[in-house]
Order: structure tokens, then C-alpha cells, then sequence
């Protein structure tokens, strides 16, 4: 067997209308090319008694993976307070906030990475004082400015004037 795959809703029914039929455990996993403990697992897992129903399990699957992984710190009220009002009112980065926190030894730390990935997802927008829509737009850039998409950058680049690129065509040419 090849890397580990979810059960689908098809090979559920598979499994589902294979078992009514009589077929063995090891039958079936030849059949969808899944290892015998799979099929074991999902039958015992998923049945009630003695009836396997595909649309019940695959609820019941859903429901399992939705439990999976873990809460983002944003989520505490107490702790997403206190990034927003750093971040929205005292106008702080994410780095100021997440390096404060830490050595004011707050109860929670919390990453750089999450208070970017809640500033992405929406969680701070239309929560500032000017008024502004979206977060991303009140992070720091560094020195850098926003330029629109006809702009073209101009720093670095030594200008030749026009005059000397149509004497420079007339010299190849010759």
C-alpha cells in the first residue's frame, strides 16, 4: 500500500454494498486497495450494532477531522484583545506585539506568525480608528511606498538620453 488516504464516500458505499453482498473483510480491501485493519477499523469505527450506513459515517468522519488540529490563540477573547489593541490602536507590528508580550511574561505567548495569519484571514479589519477597511493596509513596509501597476522604478537606473541610443544605432549600422 502506497501513502496512507482518507476512506472516500464512494469507497464507503463500496464497503457498504460489498458487506450486504457477503463479501469478506479482505475481499473488500483488495477491491479498494486498502489494507484489511482499514476496513476493520471503519466497520467498528462507523456501525451501529450491525448496520454500517456510507452517509452516517462520512457525518460521522466530518465531524472527527472538524475536532482535529489546534485553536488559534485569536480565539481567547482575552488574548485577541490585547493583540488588537496594540496592533489597531497603539499601532504596534506584529513582531512589537509578540516580542512585548513576552517579556511582560503574559500569560499566553504568541507568535509573530499568528497575529500575521489573523491579520490575512480578516480578523482585524474595520477595527481601526481612522476608519480604514482592511489590516493589511496599516502594516509596516519597511521604508518602502505603494506604487500603482503603470509605475516603473526609476532608482538605481543610470537615464541615457534618447539622442545617444539613435547615434548608437547609426554606429552599428555602418
Amino acid at each position: 500500500m502506497d501513502h496512507y488516504k482518507h476512506i472516500t464516500i464512494d469507497e464507503r458505499e463500496t464497503i457498504f454494498l460489498m458487506r450486504n453482498h457477503g463479501n469478506s473483510l479482505r475481499e473488500i480491501a483488495s477491491h479498494i486497495k486498502k489494507s484489511y485493519s482499514t476496513i476493520s477499523r471503519e466497520l467498528s469505527r462507523n456501525s451501529t450494532g450491525k448496520s454500517y450506513s456510507p452517509s452516517k459515517a462520512q457525518e460521522k468522519y466530518k465531524q472527527r477531522k472538524g475536532n482535529c488540529g489546534r485553536v488559534s490563540l485569536l480565539s481567547n477573547p482575552q488574548v485577541f484583545e490585547v493583540v488588537r489593541e496594540h496592533f489597531c490602536e497603539d499601532l504596534w507590528s506584529p513582531e512589537e506585539i509578540s516580542n512585548r508580550l513576552a517579556v511582560e511574561k503574559y500569560p499566553v505567548q504568541i507568535s509573530t506568525t499568528t497575529i500575521y495569519r489573523g491579520i490575512f484571514n480578516g480578523l482585524f479589519d474595520n477595527l481601526f480608528k481612522s476608519g480604514s477597511s482592511s489590516a493589511v493596509r496599516h502594516l509596516r513596509h519597511h521604508g518602502k511606498s505603494r506604487h500603482n501597476k503603470a509605475y516603473q522604478e526609476k532608482r538605481g537606473k543610470i537615464p541615457i538620453p534618447t539622442r545617444f541610443m539613435i547615434v548608437r544605432e547609426k554606429l552599428t549600422t555602418v
